[in-house]
């Protein structure tokens, strides 16, 4: 289907599934921007999007804040992701060992750092040279 302003396209759950979702339970359905005026209903594409954490839509990244990018990174999904699954599953104490997959992505390289912070000793895995280089490098693991 090709993108178009003017057309939303959902993912619908046409039925329950007994195991993997396949073709067959799932289905694209594409539906109209909601407005008499789909144009005057466009979000610029310059600006930054923040899915809003109680559910409530999507809100427009405020275009003076210092770093607009945190709010899709450490303030948003990754940052919280990598935060939960350390601290309130993983429950790692100081002194203790955490080993981190994809330790350059955006969950991993927050996992690193809030590891370090916590006193852990961080041990990354990362796919190949550059990427080790990058984290031991910027990223500081």
């Amino acid at each position: 289907m090709i993108q178009s302003p003017d057309v939303n396209r959902q993912i619908v759950l046409t039925k329950r599934p007994s195991g993997e979702p396949t073709t067959a339970t799932l289905r694209l359905a594409p539906r109209p921007v909601p407005g008499a005026d789909a144009a005057a209903h466009r979000i610029p594409v310059a600006r930054p999007l923040n899915a809003r954490p109680d559910g409530a839509g999507i809100t427009l990244v405020d275009a003076a804040m210092a770093h607009p990018s945190w709010v899709s990174g450490i303030l948003g999904m990754p940052g919280f992701t990598g935060w939960a699954g350390l601290t309130q599953i993983g429950h790692q104490k100081p002194g203790e060992t955490v080993c981190v997959a994809a330790a350059t992505g955006p969950v991993g390289a927050t996992v690193g750092q809030i590891a370090k912070l916590i006193g852990l000793y961080m041990v990354g895995v990362a796919g190949g040279a550059d990427k080790c280089a990058h984290a031991g490098g910027s990223v500081r693991l």
